[in-house]
């Protein structure tokens, strides 16, 4: 995906917005598994992570990062088994929302291509 001069500057844009995109919904995504550690089965809850995964599985697929899509496919039908009680969210999945969350004494930092980590 390059724009008509070759430069590759829509290419820089429309990754710039799918990090913006990917760190708003992995927020989301991270703050509602803490949310569902009281009651793992609300279904609101698992309705807006499974929304979460799937605008994050839209924007991997507009900038044909086709591992990223995968992961979000494999987290949407996780939150779809979860909704309909085949799986309950718990424990390691707890854990790694905390290690996001900055909890985890070993947190694992992600940042922006090219820039450098914390």
């Amino acid at each position: 995906m390059t724009d008509s001069g070759g430069s590759g500057s829509l290419d820089a844009f429309m990754l710039e917005l799918f990090c913006s995109e990917v760190e708003t919904q992995v927020t989301l995504l991270s703050d509602g598994l803490l949310t569902l550690e009281g009651a793992p089965q609300d279904a609101a809850g698992l309705e807006a992570l499974m929304r979460a995964a799937h605008s994050i599985k839209g924007a991997a697929r507009i900038v044909q990062l086709e591992v990223v899509v995968e992961l979000a496919h494999a987290l949407e039908d996780g939150f779809v088994a979860a909704q309909e009680g085949r799986l309950v969210l718990a424990g390691e999945t707890r854990s790694t929302a905390r290690r996001y969350h900055g909890d985890d004494p070993q947190p694992q930092r992600v940042g922006r291509p090219g820039a450098a980590l914390e």
